[in-house]
């Protein structure tokens, strides 16, 4: 029997009506009385920003399961990256608004109780929360420079405690998120689309776009097949998803609207940042060193010190040289190997602070 894939298109004024022509078709149901919500609210980023799994969307999804459902509980659980506050990520992205709210509460996934799991790689440690809660997956639809995209089978990543996130990376990144996919399955799903990333994703190193349409499903592998088909990806340039066609799109219908695909590596002002088999840790820090916001103004100074119009190369992690290359530096205890191969100059940490970050830029070790 083939698979459901509700679409709906929506912004987010009307995200409270569209949230239940978006779910109604699919009869859910929640024996377990308890709901885990997992969004992607890794890092500072607004709503609007294509980055994050917006507010307001799970709002929505909260009041449509507290209106249509007896339920004991709802959570939300999540693990912000590091050198990140949690407290301050749900203040920046518009998180605590549900918390008080709503009156739900938001866990730190690093401090959850885990249970351990057997897999292809061994032995990896998931929340308890699993196993007691229905578990609902909310992505947000992204392109990413290493893994193609970001959809919901890359989103569950965020499940993990930081080692077990820094060993997809050392292993194979594509194959260790197609193995985790297989191991947990989501009991329902939903991809934001209202606002987009395209090209060099998934954070604003790549274009944000207004797509205005969201889907749902309770089969992983579908909704992540039928947004590869709207972005006019093929299945085969995505290692970490499966190709899969035995499904059905239902509702408002999303025509094909291609997706800028991402290079091979990111670029701000004249530093080219090439992020091999890195985590998103380095990338991350690299970011807010690089994009000065109104409540980082005084990077500013820092960055024209640095030289950041003369080109500069950075390495993450280990591969080949880059083509054009100049004044490399190489960041992240993952880059260690390609420094010492090409003898480079190599910031240890894992991730490196911002400031060892500027001192490098402005040749101090």
């Amino acid at each position: 029997m083939a698979q459901t894939v509700s679409a709906v298109k929506t912004g987010f004024f009307d995200i409270n009506r569209n949230m239940a022509r978006l779910l109604d078709p699919l009869n859910l149901r929640i024996p377990q009385k308890r709901v885990m919500l997992k969004p992607n609210i890794v890092a500072n980023h607004s709503s609007r920003s294509g980055i994050i799994t917006p507010w307001q969307v799970t709002a929505a999804l909260i009041l449509y399961l507290k209106e249509r459902f007896t339920l004991d509980e709802i959570v939300i659980a999540e693990s912000c990256a590091v050198h990140q506050s949690l407290k301050n990520v749900l203040s920046h992205t518009g998180y605590l608004k549900i918390k008080k709210r709503y009156g739900v509460d938001i866990l730190d996934i690093n401090d959850l109780p885990k249970q351990e799991l057997q897999w292809p790689s061994g032995k990896i440690r998931i929340p308890q929360l699993l196993s007691t809660h229905y578990y609902v997956n909310l992505a947000n639809m992204k392109t990413h420079i290493q893994t193609m995209v970001s959809l919901c089978t890359k989103n569950q990543k965020g499940l993990l405690e930081a080692v077990d996130k820094k060993d997809f990376h050392k292993k194979a990144l594509d194959q260790s998120i197609y193995d985790f996919g297989h191991l947990v399955n989501p009991d329902l799903n939903i991809l934001t689309a209202i606002i987009s990333i395209e090209g060099n994703g998934p954070l604003d190193y790549g274009k944000k776009r207004r797509d205005n349409f969201m889907l749902a499903s309770t089969h992983l592998l579908s909704i992540d097949n039928a947004a590869l088909k709207i972005m006019a990806i093929d299945p085969s340039e995505v290692e970490h998803i499966e190709n899969f066609s035995d499904f059905k799109m239902i509702g408002d219908n999303i025509k094909i609207r291609p997706f800028k695909k991402p290079g091979e590596y990111f670029r701000k002002y004249n530093i080219f940042v090439h992020p091999f088999n890195s985590c998103s840790y380095c990338p991350i820090v690299l970011r807010n060193v690089l994009s000065p916001s109104l409540s980082n103004l005084k990077i500013i100074p820092k960055l024209l010190k640095a030289g950041v119009f003369s080109r500069k190369d950075i390495v993450l992690g280990d591969g080949d040289m880059p083509p054009g290359a100049k004044n490399i530096i190489c960041v992240g205890s993952c880059s260690r190997k390609f420094a010492e191969r090409h003898n480079l100059p190599l910031i240890k940490g894992c991730p490196p602070s911002e400031d060892q970050i500027f001192r490098a830029l402005n040749n101090k070790r």
